[in-house]
């Protein structure tokens, strides 16, 4: 199959199809329409984050859309980043965090004051580069660059940052490798944070990092390397090149974190922790869970109604995943409307 863009709308306010899959055909015949993806306004979601009782997502026109609880402000109905555009989006616990196209961090919620915007000014004597992702847990941590040119260096690393509500004053806090002089042993190319404490995250060599986090402070593969990690509650996962995964706690393994866990079909490409499940997303698009599933939050296996899933993320109690077509799909308690069984970019 073919996939071609159609051109926009000439009115923003009817609706639109992004894409339409034509079957193919020999030079001269034409081709049949299969199928026709309509989202409203033309737009799709690109990306979902789950918090513990809300989920946010972003969209191709870089606006976000919340839904679920709301009672801190975390779950707006819809967010813009002024005159520019959100690129990345996270949620955890009641507060929602969004890397704009400036390289700033937006966040509301349950965050003080200070941490609601936080900018970070690049100036011409400055060692480190532009942000380049968020996650937001207990703190908010952004990955960026370290240049020092002169030196040859151009490494990832993380920064975080904390206030309280009676000292809303933001510092960032440098997250450092095992030698906390040499910035090179610390090239990060992904960063997490759990809802708890601390942080970890993915080293260039493929070795997992955390710090303020019970356990060795960094942890290797048994076999390979980890190609992505992220944290939940009290445990992190992390997907080997295999194509396996390994969960870890700062004590005993537990149904959310087993040592070692294989797909039943094929092999994981992505994982996300929840607050004491886990749910991976398999190289076929289907999406495999573990752990506490009172809610239905982590069944043993999870397919799309349509076409396949594309991304996955295990909340509080819920969990959210992208479909190819930019549908999301969620599962799990629905209490607060976090979790409804279909979602479109645009709808009430």
């Amino acid at each position: 199959m073919t996939v071609a863009a159609l051109p926009p709308a000439e009115s923003g306010l009817a609706p639109t199809a992004d894409t339409i899959e034509t079957e193919f055909a020999p030079p001269g015949e034409a081709r049949r329409v299969v199928n026709v993806i309509l989202t409203s306004h033309g737009e799709r979601f690109v990306e979902v984050a789950a918090g513990a009782a809300h989920t946010c997502a972003l969209r191709s026109d870089g606006v976000i859309e919340c839904w679920g609880e709301d009672r801190a402000g975390q779950a707006p109905l819809r967010r813009k980043a002024g005159e520019g555009h959100f690129e990345q989006v996270s949620a955890a616990a009641a507060r929602s965090c969004a890397l704009r196209n400036d390289a700033t961090i937006e966040c509301w919620g349950d965050v003080p004051v200070g941490m609601r915007r936080i900018t970070i000014q690049i100036g011409r004597w400055s060692l480190w580069g532009p942000l380049t992702r968020v996650s937001v847990g207990a703190y908010v941590c952004g990955l960026r660059m370290f240049v020092k040119e002169d030196a040859g260096i151009r490494d990832g690393a993380g920064q975080c940052w904390w206030a309280s509500p009676l000292d809303p004053t933001v510092t960032p806090h440098v997250l450092r490798g095992e030698d906390p002089d040499d910035y090179r042993s610390i090239s990060l190319t992904e960063v997490t944070m759990l809802t708890t404490q601390g942080a970890c995250a993915l080293r260039e060599d493929g070795a997992v990092q955390c710090w303020a986090v019970d356990g060795p402070p960094v942890r290797r593969a048994e076999l390979g390397s980890f190609i992505t990690v992220d944290a939940g509650a009290e445990h992190v996962c992390a997907v080997r090149e295999d194509g396996t995964a390994e969960c870890w706690t700062g004590g005993e393994p537990t149904p959310a974190a087993p040592p070692v866990r294989s797909a039943t079909v094929g092999t994981y490409v992505a994982v996300s922790a929840g607050t004491d499940f886990t749910c991976a997303l398999r190289d076929d698009g289907a999406v495999e869970c573990w752990g506490s599933s009172n809610w239905g939050q982590a069944p043993a296996l999870a397919t799309a109604a349509e076409r396949s899933f594309t991304q996955v993320s295990a909340g509080g109690t819920h969990t959210c995943a992208l479909r190819h077509d930019g549908v999301i799909e969620c599962w799990g308690l629905n209490d607060q409307g976090q979790a409804p069984a279909i979602r479109r970019a645009g709808d009430p």
